[in-house]
């Protein structure tokens, strides 16, 4: 048998030809694996329908931000709070889910090794607290709870010193976290590099059977930070066997819309798309980021999505409503 570490991945299921040839080197020789809807643990009717490409989910919207509203102060680490003020985090999910959102993240987003060196608490503490909070506040709405799953912090060789098959293993131990935490799906966002993000698709094939969505985000001239473009990360993301892929965060839904149609175009018109626009761009105003699109514009902007074929239903149109005050609204459409 040829080495693993020599074999590389350069067709995805439907023999279509990746962006890049992927390293099929895993650990203990496992071979790549392909995943039908089938293979698939769907607690959800509706989320199996917007896999399919036949329904639609709303999402949430930020945590980062609703916290910092809450006070949380700079270089502190969120995903503490998960242990040290359960409450305060249960009431933002909360918030979401009563406002509509269907999907909610779990304050997991940094819940990495690198990124909690030096607390008091493992990560997998960090996460079953945050899926227990967010599965707490997703009950009462039929809701579902995401893990949440941001880049590690590290940069992937050769721009960094990280390992592809450190960061596939650091992505795995989050994985496994996260399933014996009771996620109801994964969701990788904020991606920039596409070669971090072929790393966490692989771990969470090989170490769950939930369903898996992947974002990356992009800069206003159409590629990553990294240089990735938009073309790019949907054949790759698709081909590695994420079940629906989109963008997210950086930019407002008018400076999403082109890319969004690029993403679409680049993949069957069966495939799943999803956007997560921020309300508008971010700014950085006294030490904190501010996102000034109102609720109503920011409805109006993602209304252009439904005109591009995106089957988004009435919900769709308008902004996550929270009360008074909240700095950040959100809107995502999964789509066929």
């Amino acid at each position: 048998m040829a080495n693993s570490s020599n074999i590389l991945i350069t067709h995805d299921l439907d023999g279509a030809a990746l962006a890049a040839p992927v390293d099929a080197a895993r650990r203990n020789g496992a071979a790549y694996k392909t995943r039908t809807i089938d293979d698939l643990r769907i607690k959800d009717d509706r989320l199996r329908a917007a896999i399919e490409g036949t329904g639609h989910l709303l999402f949430d919207g930020g945590m980062g931000t609703m916290l910092q509203a809450a006070g949380l102060k700079l270089g502190a680490r969120p995903e503490e709070l998960n242990i040290t003020d359960p409450a305060l985090i249960e009431s933002i999910h909360a918030r979401y889910a009563a406002a509509g959102s269907r999907i909610i993240n779990a304050n997991t987003f940094g819940a990495s090794a690198h990124k909690l060196a030096g607390s008091e608490y493992t990560l997998e503490e960090i996460i079953a607290a945050g899926i227990a909070n967010c599965k707490r506040a997703c009950a009462p709405y039929g809701a579902l709870a995401a893990l949440d799953v941001g880049p590690l912090g590290e940069l992937l060789e050769p721009n960094g010193t990280l390992a592809f098959e450190d960061a596939v293993a650091e992505y795995g131990r989050i994985v496994r976290a996260g399933v014996a935490a009771g996620a109801d799906l994964v969701f990788l966002e904020t991606f920039t590099d596409l070669y971090e993000l072929k790393a966490a698709l692989l771990a969470v094939k090989e170490n769950s059977s939930l369903p898996v969505l992947a974002s990356m985000s992009f800069e206003a001239g159409g590629r990553t930070f990294t240089g990735c473009t938009v073309e790019s990360f949907a054949a790759t993301a698709r081909g590695l066997g994420a079940d629906a892929v989109g963008i997210n965060c950086s930019l407002g839904p008018k400076e999403i819309f082109p890319m969004a149609k690029r993403l679409t175009e680049a993949l069957p018109g069966s495939f799943p798309v999803f956007v997560k626009p921020n309300a508008g761009l971010p700014e950085l105003v006294d030490g904190k980021t501010v996102f000034r699109l109102p609720p109503e514009p920011f409805a109006e902007k993602t209304a252009a999505f439904v005109g591009m074929g995106l089957p988004c239903g009435p919900s769709t149109g308008e902004a996550i409503r929270l009360p008074p005050g909240a700095p950040m609204f959100t809107l995502i459409c999964i789509m066929g």
